[in-house]
């Protein structure tokens, strides 16, 4: 007979990898071979499998965050957004920052998230590179606070994956 502990799915996962099952008929729970699963039972630890989802989660929401793009009042006045969905937006506003460094009195175009074109200057495309990066850097920052955090948490008490974000 198996003396059964919720360990969480990552306990059921195991015992399937070592080529065993487990089930539960009315209040009983049978095994492929009793002595083998309750020594997996016994020595399963769930929190790693937990702080694995945790940090998948955290990793997710970084990504989500950045691709929501950066609010933005550009220099006409109109809000806006800063696209920073991927790496290749990033390497679109670099690209353009390093361009006006090189042509300090040109005038550059920049579109936004809303399809609308803001004529900017090489001061105001530096300005806008800074905001964008310092955005997608707080949520990098925010995200490894959340690793540090998740490393040091022992699952006796709810992880909030809220905390430490930039407002939006």
């Amino acid at each position: 007979m198996i003396f059964y502990i919720e360990k969480g799915h990552g306990l059921h996962e195991a015992i399937r990898a070592a080529g065993h099952w487990l089930e539960q008929r009315g209040d009983a729970w049978y095994s492929s071979n009793d002595a083998a699963v309750q020594a997996i039972i016994n020595a399963y630890d769930p929190l790693p499998a937990m702080r694995a989802e945790l940090l998948a989660k955290v990793a997710a929401e970084r990504i989500r965050r950045q691709a929501l793009g950066v609010a933005y009042v550009f220099p006409d006045g109109q809000a806006g957004t800063i696209q920073t969905r991927h790496e290749q937006d990033l390497v679109n506003i670099n690209g353009l920052a390093t361009r006006a460094l090189m042509a300090p009195g040109a005038t550059f175009p920049f579109r936004d998230e809303e399809n609308r074109t803001h004529a900017m200057s090489a001061e105001q495309v530096a300005a806008l590179a800074v905001a964008a990066s310092d955005y997608v850097g707080a949520l990098y920052a925010a995200k490894w606070a959340h690793d540090s955090a998740i490393a040091k948490w022992d699952g006796t008490a709810p992880y909030d994956t809220t905390a430490f974000w930039p407002e939006d």
